[in-house]
């Protein structure tokens, strides 16, 4: 059976119940694709990162891969255990495994990082937000256009991330308050289809 233990670093490598782990709090997108084939004819390349939690575990990395693992009926994931960790140690993690291996599009990127950092109104940060950031690598300038793009509605936000509008249209949008941004939403919809004619995005008001 996989295990192995690093006690002078607190994780450990071992085989983990799938039914055991749960999703992480950091998760605000869904991208659960394009692994079952890899993973049924090669096996798991990388194991998964998770924390313990409660009475199992929660997921800081690996996203598809556990994903890949349910849709397949597979009781037991190899999984690297981190023991006794904090949330903004954990939210590292998670953004280090997720979002910088993964090809996510701007705005999933954008919704993600506001959820750990607390942009959204009433909401507190779930790590400590100097030490996150120092410890991700983040540049101002990407933490800055982040934080813009992440006020977008999330009509505004697929059109991005479906390339039919331009990064620099969804942070022009996203000086616009919600309101104003769906009744933009809206009037293209009602112009061009959504989705049907991507230069049509440039005719937005």
């Amino acid at each position: 059976k996989f295990q192995e233990t690093s006690e002078d670093i607190g994780m450990r490598f071992e085989n983990i119940p799938v039914e055991k782990v749960a999703n992480s709090c950091f998760q605000k997108y869904d991208r659960s694709d394009g692994l079952d084939d890899s993973i049924q004819q090669n096996g798991l390349l990388n194991p998964i990162h998770v924390r313990t939690w409660e009475d199992g575990f929660e997921l800081l990395g690996g996203h598809r891969r556990l994903e890949a693992h349910r849709r397949l009926g597979r009781s037991e994931i190899a999984a690297i255990v981190h023991d006794d960790i904090d949330n903004t140690t954990a939210a590292v993690l998670y953004w280090s495994d997720n979002i910088e291996r993964e090809d996510l599009e701007p705005y999933e990127r954008a919704v993600t990082i506001r959820a750990i950092l607390g942009w959204a109104k009433g909401d507190k940060p779930l790590v400590d937000v100097e030490s996150f950031v120092k410890r991700s690598g983040l540049s101002t300038g990407t933490i800055q256009r982040l934080r813009r793009l992440s006020r977008l509605c999330p009509e505004i936000g697929a059109l991005v991330d479906g390339k039919i509008l331009t990064q620099k249209e969804g942070l022009l949008l996203s000086r616009l308050d919600i309101a104003q941004q769906r009744h933009t939403y809206d009037q293209y919809a009602y112009k061009t289809g959504i989705g049907q004619d991507a230069d049509a995005a440039h005719d937005l008001p």
